[in-house]
């Protein structure tokens, strides 16, 4: 009987970006790329400029 496999879950909010790591990898392009641009710039622009 000590052979069992023991199996722990831990209740996390349904939607919780602290524990998401695709939220935390975004904010930080947000950050890096975005931040410091104008409000009229479009995707076309940005890609461009990289």
């Amino acid at each position: 009987m000590s052979d069992k496999i023991v199996v722990d879950f831990i209740d996390t909010p349904s939607y919780s970006p602290n524990f998401n790591l695709a939220e935390y990898i975004i904010h930080l392009l947000r950050m890096k790329l975005l931040h410091h641009l104008p409000l009229g710039v479009n995707m076309e622009q940005i890609q461009y400029k990289a």
